[in-house]
């Protein structure tokens, strides 16, 4: 087949020093016959949150939700590949081989297509991914995070009751050093609250791959009252790696596809990820603002089918505003999710916030929140300080978002989005830049309780 073919001679330039073993492909199946799973029978492979969540919103189960064919996967096994994970989205598996296997691979029948997505190259001379960019300022006692509250009109949630109980948050983004230790957390862990840890990467513990996650984390449930108190504390949390902060290669959109599948199969009703991929160390496997119509990119479409699973799906926009060619990275093009850009603590739009539209002509972002001095809490020891970057406009909205949901359990998560959206300080007159501007999240609980009322929310 030729698309094998040209997979092998691309890996045969890349020069690398390597052995093939250590390259991964993912690869598309064509169908899932003779699988032994049914969608009349959804809890062999999804947990009763996740059907309880499809079914309060009214989402039937499909083939999109049955794993791989087990069948298929022997075959692979059987023919010499070492497969890595599944995607019962996309009907595809992640694995590593040797060349000469590949065109076996392709000429089985129910092989749709194979694509390079790692390679091995020298991890020490790579850069650390732009999607995860922040800017710190560690000297600062940055105090109770009361300012990014008020500016959205969550403190309003809060004093009514309303700080995300019943409502899951995935977090997928890169390493949750300090997760099991960091006493902004203590009432996570003591409430268990702190759902899992799962990491899609290198199957490292919480501790040995980085603060980022954590960081992001800490918007939403830290928990030290009179110090630092995130926006949604009583909500439960998924942690999720998918981040190799090593390379910037398409193994990543891989890994977050099956982390978002992983979070719809536990029950999560939101996703948070402050990650945004257009560049990688292979040029063949970047993106350019052509690609960015969110279509294009497997991450961007994985979105969408999360949100189509019920999930709302939340991502920064970015932090390259300040450059001439500032677009937003993907899955932030993606048409269903919210798309959070950053502002300063006065409102006003951070200069590093990606801007839009898509290369469809969409608006992007569709919202904004503070980004530019942001308290975030310390992994290491009780300090609050401050931090810059869209990373952390988007866990604001999330963790907004589920204390909102958790005052009407029963709306959708659609309804969620659109309130949301419509709450906000210009939602008649959406630019590129801020979308429509910062939400009011007491307005948005006045939207749906007169689009009708739960009988779960407290007056």
């Amino acid at each position: 087949m030729n698309f094998v073919r040209a997979i092998i001679v691309l890996v045969l330039l890349l020069n690398v020093n390597a052995l093939l073993a250590a390259h991964k492909y993912w690869v598309e199946l064509k169908d899932k016959a003779n699988s032994p799973y049914s969608i009349e029978e959804p809890d062999e492979f999804l947990s009763e949150r996740a059907i309880s969540r499809r079914m309060i919103q009214g989402i039937s189960i499909n083939e999109q939700d049955l794993p791989v064919s087990p069948i298929y996967l022997q075959k692979i096994k059987a023919s010499g590949f070492n497969i890595i994970y599944t995607s019962r989205w996309f009907n595809a598996v992640v694995l590593t081989g040797e060349d000469h296997l590949l065109e076996r691979l392709g000429s089985f029948p129910f092989v749709r297509s194979i694509q390079l997505v790692e390679f091995q190259i020298d991890y020490k001379n790579t850069a650390s991914r732009s999607g995860t960019q922040e800017f710190e300022n560690t000297d600062i006692d940055f105090g109770f995070a009361y300012q990014q509250l008020l500016l959205l009109q969550g403190h309003f949630l809060h004093q009514s009751g309303f700080k995300g109980a019943g409502k899951m948050v995935a977090v997928i983004d890169g390493g949750f050093a300090g997760l099991q230790q960091s006493t902004f957390f203590d009432s996570l862990r003591a409430n268990r609250l702190l759902f899992d840890y799962k990491d899609f990467v290198d199957e490292k513990s919480a501790d040995e791959a980085g603060y980022h996650g954590c960081k992001v984390l800490s918007v939403m449930a830290a928990n030290q009252p009179d110090l630092f108190v995130g926006v949604a504390p009583e909500a439960s949390y998924l942690c999720i790696r998918s981040e190799d902060h090593r390379i910037e290669m398409r193994i990543e959109e891989c890994n977050w596809i099956v982390s978002a599948e992983y979070a719809d199969s536990m029950g999560a009703d939101i996703i948070n990820t402050s990650l945004g991929y257009s560049g990688f160390n292979l040029p063949s496997m970047s993106y350019d603002y052509a690609d960015m119509d969110g279509q294009t990119s497997l991450i961007s479409r994985a979105a969408d089918i999360a949100f189509a699973k019920g999930m709302l799906v939340v991502t920064s926009a970015g932090n390259k505003g300040g450059f001439k060619d500032g677009f937003i990275d993907a899955p932030g093009d993606a048409k269903n999710i919210l798309t959070v850009g950053a502002t300063n603590m006065h409102g006003e739009l951070a200069r590093f916030s990606s801007f839009g539209p898509t290369s469809d002509g969409r608006i992007k972002p569709e919202i904004v929140a503070p980004g530019q001095g942001v308290s975030i809490g310390s992994m290491q020891g009780d300090k609050v300080y401050s931090a810059s970057g869209t990373s952390y406009s988007a866990p604001i909205i999330s963790g907004l978002a589920a204390a909102l949901w958790s005052a009407f359990p029963e709306k959708t998560n659609g309804e969620i989005r659109a309130a949301i959206i419509a709450s906000a300080s210009h939602a008649h007159n959406m630019d590129n830049k801020t979308g429509a501007g910062l939400p009011d999240f007491q307005k948005a609980y006045q939207i749906l309780k007169v689009t009708g009322e739960s009988g779960h929310h407290k007056e």
